[in-house]
């Protein structure tokens, strides 16, 4: 029975590194995203995903940020709503629950939005997805964003840089404490 046990853990500790390293994937068809035929059409709903991903491959990472934009056709209103990243559900198209920001890094935007559309009887068929870069390049077109920061707050986000340089797919910008 120890036997057992213990291959049935190796086995489940080999399954869950190779999720984790991407290598486990669902595959999942833009035409099968369980989409919910009975609601109103007049409501159009894009899901709108943050991914942890870090690198210019989109599909890749987690949506650590999941939303619901619904915009109205005719009258323009426009509703949002924020789905907790830590909601357990089956995943669909596979044998197993997580959370649902996985769903995403199992199969990319398809499976994402399968896996809303399955949990909350949603018709999605439409995405954007943005990660950190993305994000940053949001804000420079909006005008960019300053702070004030003392001189020992640039040298700390400066060395959490170094993080984002290993990935070498963008270039972040250096902070200064506004002294030069």
């Amino acid at each position: 029975m120890k036997r057992l046990i213990c291959g049935l853990t190796v086995l489940m500790m080999l399954w869950a590194s190779a999720a984790a390293d991407g290598i486990f994937r669902v595959a999942v068809d833009e035409n099968d995203l369980s989409i919910c035929p009975e609601l109103d059409e007049a409501w159009r709903n894009i899901l709108l995903m943050g991914s942890d991903n870090r690198g210019k491959n989109l599909t890749d990472g987690r949506a650590d940020s999941l939303m619901v934009c619904s915009i109205h056709r005719e009258t323009g209103e426009v509703r949002l709503l924020s789905l907790a990243r830590d909601m357990y559900i089956p995943i669909p198209n596979a044998r197993f629950s997580d959370k649902i920001n996985t769903a995403f890094r199992y199969g990319g935007p398809y499976l994402q939005i399968k896996a809303v559309n399955e949990t909350l009887k949603l018709n999605i068929a439409e995405y954007v997805v943005i990660n950190f870069y993305g994000f940053c390049d949001v804000i420079d077109r909006l005008g960019g964003v300053e702070i004030e920061l003392s001189r020992s707050e640039a040298i700390y986000i400066n060395n959490a840089m170094a993080e984002v340089r290993r990935y070498g797919d963008a270039e972040p910008k250096r902070l200064t404490n506004g002294a030069g």
